[in-house]
């Protein structure tokens, strides 16, 4: 009956704790004999647990639950009930269900397309949020004093059991079929969806005693931190091969037309090499067009990093300050040139000098976001690191922003003094050259208010012919 299991499970305790103090002759003895006794009882109450379970799981009569409560009551005075929860977690379908395994592995080897992969992810965390609503009812009944206790093991055995096999392999299939661009669209989708559902179990009414939700994430989910890291640099330099030649081999490898700054640097390309390859894009037609993209790219990928402590941060922040200051460089130069170009009244200057302004504009968004994004996540990692970047950015956004209500200026000039020249021979002789307080906006206000009205002009510029 209860009270003779809970009366034994007190005295093997009282006997226990009087043994692990002996010290004579024979107590070691002593000490071994307790532990099989110990593992004997244990192992009874845990055979009378399953049988009760069993008979439950059947036909859910009174009988069968009170059985699984004496002894599951037993097993917590006894031993903190470590074993009898994982003994319940263990006899959970998904766990002992052959065909609950078979389908998943089928769903897996299916995933060769990212709809297919995102449905399958879908399916698993769907019957595993499922699961736990139908186990809370249970465990309450078996466990009425711990059941947070018992549904914290299920969510973590069904996370490191189901769960994160399912989407390991999903993205091992995916990146197979469909490449590196499928695998991170993909992770970013199941760490989404993951985080979710977490979230949803940690808001339900039960209480999930000893589960820290954001550790099991970082458990399922962590190990791919790196990855994203690889796959960020990866996906930069794809970017930069796109848009320049490739770099003349070094002395150790030899002349091939496929050199590319991947294959010099397999493993991943060096910030060295980065910032090399983007002073050589200063040369190039639209290069500040080109290092924003550089830039958008990488932030798309990098805000993709699970929160949390980043061993590859660092190496990120310094890559971005260096994309930063070569793209400050190439905005600022190219809109000097612009600017210089507008007072000497080159033809076609205006719709350059308009394009230039949206890319400057659209520069200052994408590095701020990054900021707000990427840099402030990490800074308990490396506090300095992230605040000299942060500067950075802030002041890579003052210059651009400067720049651009110079250019913008020049621009309106220059529409002045188009404007002044046609109606010349007019009854209208209006002159259209602005005043100075007429270009008091703020450089930033003026990037957004004067792009579109800037490029229309010029369009209907180029439409008419020039002046």
């Amino acid at each position: 009956g209860e009270g003779n299991m809970m009366a034994s499970a007190a005295m093997l305790r009282k006997i226990d704790g009087m043994v692990r103090v002996l010290n004579v002759d024979g107590s070691q003895r002593a000490k071994d004999s307790m532990a099989i006794v110990k593992e004997k009882f244990e192992q009874v109450l845990l055979e009378q647990f399953d049988d009760a379970k069993s008979h439950w799981d059947e036909d859910r009569g009174e009988a069968s639950l009170a059985g699984m409560q004496k002894c599951a009551s037993s097993l917590f005075s006894f031993n903190g009930g470590a074993s009898c929860i994982q003994r319940y977690v263990s006899s959970l379908p998904f766990c002992i269900d052959a065909s609950v395994i078979m389908r998943d592995d089928e769903g897996v080897m299916e995933s060769t397309k990212p709809d297919i992969a995102k449905t399958e992810i879908e399916r698993v965390l769907t019957e595993v949020s499922d699961l736990f609503e139908l186990e809370k009812s249970s465990t309450q009944l078996i466990f009425p004093s711990c059941s947070g206790r018992v549904l914290g093991h299920v969510v973590q055995r069904a996370l490191n059991q189901r769960i994160q096999k399912t989407i390991d392999g999903c993205l091992e299939r995916l990146e197979d079929s469909c490449g590196s661009g499928a695998w991170s669209d993909l992770m970013q989708y199941a760490y989404g969806r993951l985080h979710r559902m977490l979230n949803n179990l940690a808001s339900s009414e039960t209480d999930l005693e000893d589960l820290d939700l954001g550790k099991l994430l970082d458990d399922v989910l962590g190990d791919y931190r790196i990855r994203f890291i690889t796959h960020s640099f990866d996906t930069l330099s794809s970017l930069l091969a796109t848009f320049l030649p490739p770099p003349a081999p070094p002395d150790n490898h030899p002349s091939h037309p496929s050199f590319s700054i991947r294959t010099a640097h397999p493993d991943r390309p060096s910030p060295n090499l980065l910032l090399t390859s983007l002073e050589r894009m200063a040369q190039i037609d639209k290069a500040s067009e080109i290092a924003t993209k550089c830039v958008e790219g990488l932030l798309v990928c990098t805000r993709s990093i699970p929160p949390g402590p980043l061993d590859g941060s660092p190496e990120v922040l310094k890559t971005f300050s260096l994309l930063i200051s070569s793209l400050s460089t190439f905005l600022t130069k190219h809109m000097s040139d612009a600017r210089n170009a507008c007072g000497r009244g080159q033809e076609g200057v205006e719709e350059r000098s308009a394009s230039e302004l949206k890319v400057a504009v659209h520069a200052v968004m994408v590095t701020q976001r990054f900021a707000e994004e990427i840099v402030t996540p990490v800074t308990s990692h490396d506090v300095q690191l992230a605040q000299e970047c942060t500067t950075l950015i802030w002041d890579f956004s003052v210059t651009v922003e400067r720049q651009s209500g110079e250019l913008l200026r020049a621009l309106v000039l220059a529409v002045g003094r188009y404007l002044s020249s046609l109606l010349s021979s007019t009854q209208h002789k209006t002159d259209f050259v602005p005043k100075s307080d007429d270009c008091a906006l703020e450089p930033s206000q003026a990037c957004v208010a004067g792009c579109d009205y800037v490029s229309s002009v010029s369009k209907a510029w180029s439409n008419e012919g020039p002046p």
